[in-house]
């Protein structure tokens, strides 16, 4: 070893060190060693062994961006084709050795939010040495986000996010709506409503004002006839407004929103003939107003010694997460008897001194609150309502939750008011204006389909028949060529038969005209004959009948007579 001389003398030191410290070795004063001889003989055998490894120093792992793919590019194509292409160029570390995985998604349609969202999603694997791809079957008119990834020893590595438009179905057809944003709008005017804690009757109304409103804008599209502005939120149907704008507009507000809370906003392009298509989803929040109505449930528990109380308890709506939300002031809670029009003020007239409850002053922010009933024969109803502070420091009610009962009937009368609950959300979701749309827009969609299956399966059959033509085509040949002679033989046996035809016509023809020609004859003679004999009778007849004269004399007397058989009188002779 280069070092080892050193290190030996290094050891040897620390063992010298070491060995006076323990006091194994002595040192003689200089009087002492002038009367003894002390030899020391030291031997020391060290024997240093070192092992060492040398760690390999790896490789850094390149930076994500050069391990992307780059340049992606989405090129639509004509107007019915429904197809793309996607194309990108390699990582600039090379191209991946696990090849490229493409994926586009869209989100189905639907006219009315349904409160949740359902996407079809096409993926496909490639190898490294591909950089395009031709997509097809794309439903038309509608907005895909695309990504491409490609896969290595280092993992896996996106693009960004793009998104394009598919081919319209026809020309005049609504096309995407490229971009939306949405952001808080301008408040309206809230006037401020304080409950009196002090009031035992309660007339506040059952809605508070919505005042919330978001502002949106949007990139204008081809063909749109009007456009369609809705907000929807986490309690759809209940909290859902829509509002119309008209051909050549970019923005609206909508109103009429609960106060600070999150919505969902979109806008829908109206088409001519029904047709429609939708922006991808934007989120705001509307500017500071009256809540909803807080949710609510019910429970009973037992005070020994005293009864059962009533238990009431509330779930916020003003949203924590939101910087420019209104703060929950407190929660208050009215009551009624059934069958009674007014409210009264639960906090106060339902106030006693009884143990076990926790009783409330307002102003309380607790979403729990206890009561015992008036009676144990009666229904109540209990609602409860959110107070929220505003910014010029008064206080606003917000809307009186569904009802909550109790008492001897209390599951019948809840599970009435459950129902309302429902229905009311089925008349939010009920427009006709926006039905229509769905309905027509279903049916749009429903014919782009079906044109799609039509067109995939006509090319389906062209290629089956492309293959089977040619075998058709050769197989009819060969047995037209088989049947040709067949034909010609058939064709002279039908041109001899015709002629013999024809020949024994001819003589039959011949022999009738002749008989004919006989019995014309014999019937004339016939006719003949008949015709001389009447001749003769009737020569005879006549000669029959012909008179004759005679001369008759007596004497010399002379007298002539004249009849067919004539007779001289008596006395008279004929005269010869």
């Amino acid at each position: 070893m280069k070092n080892g001389g050193s290190l030996n003398r290094l050891a040897l030191v620390l063992a010298l060190v070491v060995s006076l410290l323990a006091g194994g070795i002595v040192i003689a004063s200089p009087a002492e060693a002038s009367r003894h001889r002390i030899t020391i003989s030291i031997k020391i055998m060290i024997k240093i062994t070192i092992s060492y490894q040398v760690a390999r120093r790896t490789s850094p792992i390149p930076a994500e961006p050069s391990l992307s793919p780059q340049e992606l590019s989405i090129i639509t194509g004509a107007t019915g084709s429904s197809s793309a292409t996607i194309s990108w160029t390699p990582p600039k570390m090379g191209a991946p050795s696990g090849g490229y995985k493409i994926q586009f998604m869209t989100l189905d349609r639907s006219a009315i939010p349904t409160g949740s969202e359902s996407w079809t999603d096409h993926s496909y694997v490639v190898d490294k040495a591909t950089n395009e791809l031709v997509v097809t079957d794309l439903v038309p008119n509608s907005l895909y986000y695309t990504v491409v990834s490609a896969s290595d020893i280092y993992g896996t590595h996106y693009t960004a996010e793009t998104m394009f438009c598919s081919p319209a179905f026809i020309e005049s057809d609504v096309r995407c709506i490229g971009e939306i944003t949405a952001t808080t709008g301008t408040n309206s005017s809230i006037p401020s409503l304080e409950p009196d804690p002090r009031a035992s009757d309660w007339t506040y109304p059952d809605k508070a004002v919505r005042s919330g409103a978001i502002s949106v804008t949007w990139t204008s599209t081809q063909n749109a006839s009007s456009y369609i502005v809705q907000a929807y939120g986490d309690t759809y149907p209940h909290d859902y407004v829509e509002t119309s704008a008209s051909a050549g507009s970019t923005s609206a507000t909508i109103t009429g929103l609960v106060g600070s809370r999150k919505y969902y906003i979109r806008v829908l392009a109206i088409g001519n003939d029904g047709s429609y298509t939708e922006s991808h989803k934007w989120t705001a929040v509307a500017s500071y107003g009256a809540t909803a109505a807080p949710g609510v449930s019910r429970g009973v528990d037992t005070c020994i010694g005293v009864g059962d109380f009533a238990i009431i308890s509330a779930t916020s709506q003003n949203i924590d997460r939101f910087s420019d939300k209104l703060a929950t002031k407190a929660f208050i809670v009215r009551f009624r008897k059934q069958g009674v029009a007014g409210w009264q003020n639960a906090d106060l007239v339902l106030a006693n001194k009884k143990r076990c409850l926790t009783e409330s002053t307002y102003p309380d922010p607790k979403v729990r609150r206890e009561y015992f009933l008036p009676d144990t024969v009666s229904n109540f109803e209990f609602q409860m309502a959110e107070v929220s502070a505003i910014p010029s420091g008064g206080a606003i009610i917000g809307d009186w939750s569904y009802s909550l009962w109790f008492g001897p009937s209390f599951r019948a009368l809840q599970d009435a008011e459950n129902a309302k609950e429902d229905n009311d959300g089925l008349k939010v979701i009920s427009q006709p204006l926006t039905v229509s749309r769905y309905v027509a827009g279903k049916a749009w969609i429903a014919q782009v389909t079906a044109k799609a299956v039509a067109d995939a399966n006509a090319k389906v059959i062209a290629d089956a028949k492309a293959v089977a033509d040619a075998k058709a085509v050769a197989d009819a040949k060969a047995v037209a060529d088989a049947n040709a002679k067949v034909i010609a033989d058939a064709r002279a046996a039908a041109q001899v038969a015709t002629d013999t035809a024809a020949a024994a016509i001819d003589a039959a023809n011949a022999k009738t005209a002749a008989a004919n020609k006989a019995t014309a004859a014999a019937q004339s003679l016939a006719a003949a004959k008949v015709l001389a004999d009447k001749i003769v009778a009737d020569a005879k007849a006549a000669v029959a009948k012909k008179k004759t004269t005679i001369t008759c004399t007596k004497g010399k007397l002379v007298k002539k007579v004249k009849a067919d058989k004539p007779k001289c009188p008596s006395g008279y002779r004929v005269k010869r």
